[in-house]
């Protein structure tokens, strides 16, 4: 019995590291480890770049001049299926950068809270984004 589970666990390692060569190899034919932020060396300025950049244009009041164009891109592909009332109103729309959340008590216990990349909200529904950019190879 051990000898037979032994020989799935085995099996079963050898068809992971089959995939993830694949996976791998995609990876590297499609170019997905190319990170220009890495390549620049600006990997690590998330609040004066890529927080700032991403914010900005998911603003429906950016400079941009695109409205709610780049906000209903993104919407699209976190919420599903996207209807006319998914969509914020462009006027009611407020994009903020290093939102900070208050000390809260959750369960009886203190939270320090903290502050949130980019936080979105029409004063009803309300988005959180913690970005973060990571270089998976050497640049």
């Amino acid at each position: 019995m051990e000898q037979a589970l032994i020989g799935q666990v085995k099996q079963l390692l050898q068809s992971t590291g089959s995939i993830i060569e694949k996976h791998e190899e995609i990876a590297r034919l499609k170019g997905e480890n190319f990170n220009i932020f890495c390549v620049l060396g600006i990997e690590d300025k998330e609040v004066k770049l890529h927080s700032r950049f991403i914010a900005k244009l998911l603003d429906p009041k950016g400079s941009h001049d695109q409205k709610t164009e780049f906000l209903k891109m993104f919407l699209e592909q976190v919420v599903k299926p996207l209807t006319p009332d998914s969509l914020p109103e462009e006027s009611k729309t407020k994009v903020h950068q290093e939102y900070y959340i208050d000390l809260k008590h959750i369960d009886g216990e203190k939270s320090t809270g903290g502050r949130i990349d980019i936080f979105l909200t029409d004063g009803t529904r309300h988005i959180s984004i913690e970005n973060k950019i990571a270089c998976f190879a050497d640049c």
